[in-house]
């Protein structure tokens, strides 16, 4: 979550910077940051697939943090050492341990393949079970084998047939968060010790940290000064755009 937010406000950082550079920060730059800036208006497609993340994120972790009641314990945004990639939710349970990676598709269809593979909306996406069976990997070194490990692929806001069921793709558990209790709650006696785990986990993977907003220009430059991008953004959504009064000749 923290990573997806902090990658969705650098870019909006460094595009209203972009337009400060072109026409700078009066009326027209405070117009456009609205029109292609605002989350209200439009956003480029890497900017709403970063937020739209970070928003999938947030759900599953309400879901998750519901469940402390049971004696689970929940990490969210958690650093893999030597690793670029990020575990959304690692999830300690009396029975297991959890890796779970949220992914939010509006409206598509994940279903399985006769090959054992992913598929969303008619387009093959094993990279998204693979990058969560990768993940797993860190965290069986460090808990050992006496500690099970598996995990999971929430999807949210997608869509699934009235008889449709969670599956199975390589070990990877696909599923949708209101599911989540179901699969991570067991009647069976507890295995783990749920504090002794999540301390060793919350040690060998670290929070997120997220990084300051670097903007960036066309060169590459870094833009040191950020008070004027983030005054013209507050103004943007706080005050309506008026047009400049006519000066006649």
């Amino acid at each position: 979550m923290a990573v997806d937010m902090a990658e969705h406000r650098d870019r909006m950082y460094t595009q209203t910077a972009r337009i400060q550079r072109w026409v700078g920060d009066g009326w027209l730059g405070r117009w456009l940051v609205r029109a292609f800036v605002d989350d209200r208006f439009r956003q480029g497609p890497s900017t709403r697939a970063w937020r739209s993340r970070a928003e999938g994120e947030e759900e599953v972790a309400g879901w998750l943090d519901a469940l402390e009641v049971f004696g689970v314990v929940t990490l969210h945004d958690r650093v893999i050492p030597g690793a670029r990639s990020n575990i959304d939710h690692l999830v300690v349970t009396p029975w297991g341990v959890y890796v779970i990676d949220s992914r939010r598709y509006v409206g598509r269809f994940p279903e399985r393949t006769a090959d054992d593979g992913l598929m969303v909306d008619g387009r093959r996406r094993d990279g998204l079970t693979n990058g969560v069976r990768s993940q797993c990997e860190p965290v069986r070194q460090v808990l050992g084998a006496d500690v099970p490990v598996r995990g999971m692929l929430c999807f949210v806001d997608a869509s699934w047939p009235r008889s449709g069921r969670d599956f199975d793709v390589r070990g990877v558990r696909v599923c949708w968060p209101e599911r989540l209790r179901r699969e991570l709650l067991s009647r069976s006696s507890p295995i783990v010790d749920v504090p002794a785990v999540a301390a060793v986990l919350a040690e060998a993977f670290p929070p997120v940290v997220p990084s300051v907003p670097v903007l960036r220009d066309d060169c590459g430059d870094g833009i040191d000064d950020r008070r004027v991008v983030v005054s013209t953004l507050s103004a943007s959504f706080e005050d309506e755009w008026e047009a400049p009064a006519r000066v006649d000749a």
